[in-house]
């Protein structure tokens, strides 16, 4: 294969590897830097595929070193502008956003439109809550552009599971899930907080949780002595519970 064939090669299978894909502009500088290395003096004429593999890796780790030192440098100067007016953790949550970019043009729009539909009651002279950063970016992955307002009411929906009880907004990234456990969960955290601090903690699995709570809903001290280690069949013969099976 000839060198330019090779490099060529070597940056398509770099560029497939990028979720969402690399701007036109530094796929176009990657491209650019990979002629340059084929048509110069740098590579000898008969240079092996692992050398000029390695050198065109090496090129293409430059370049991309290069453009993520200018996004991050960006990033931190966007950072400080919008944290003037807005909580810092939660400019922080969208810039971390692999899908969205924030800074360029329409991004400040979007960013105060989460903050004005999201999370206008939110003192913005104080730190969000634990977990809160977590929620926008996973929201801002899970719906990427142009779905703004399936991401905003993601965050909704996390949110309200977050402020059942930290750990929860994993199941809230669907609709349908959280539609379904939502009365759930709210009725746990007030009856059986520990049994839902085991899903948190993943001790136990959804299944496991809704079989409990199914079976043993309805009394409390079944579900504390079940999670305390007793025999669930024990505990539901004393309880008048056989038809658990």
């Amino acid at each position: 294969m000839e060198k330019d064939q090779i490099l060529n090669y070597l940056l398509e299978q770099v560029l497939q590897d990028f979720d969402p894909p690399l701007s036109q502009r530094v796929e176009k500088k990657l491209r650019s830097e990979m002629r340059k290395l084929s048509e110069g003096s740098e590579l000898r004429w008969n240079a092996s595929v692992s050398t000029i593999s390695n050198m065109g890796m090496s090129r293409i780790q430059k370049v991309l070193a290069e453009e993520q030192e200018k996004k991050s440098n960006k990033e931190q100067k966007f950072l400080e502008k919008m944290s003037k007016t807005l909580p810092n953790e939660l400019v922080k949550g969208c810039l971390k956003s692999e899908r969205w970019n924030f800074i360029e043009k329409g991004g400040k729009i979007f960013l105060l439109q989460i903050w004005n539909d999201v999370f206008e009651k939110i003192d913005k002279n104080q730190d969000l809550k634990q977990g809160w950063q977590e929620i926008i970016y996973k929201s801002l992955n899970q719906y990427p552009p142009p779905y703004e307002q399936g991401a905003m009411d993601c965050m909704k929906r996390m949110l309200e599971f977050n402020k059942i009880q930290y750990g929860l907004e994993r199941f809230a990234i669907e609709e349908d899930l959280f539609n379904q456990w939502n009365p759930i969960f709210k009725e746990c955290m007030v009856l059986h907080p520990l049994l839902l601090a085991k899903l948190v903690d993943e001790e136990i699995d959804l299944v496991d949780f809704q079989e409990m709570f199914d079976t043993f809903g309805e009394y409390p001290e079944a579900i504390i002595r079940i999670l305390n280690g007793e025999d669930k069949e024990a505990v539901a013969v004393d309880f008048d519970l056989l038809q658990m099976g």
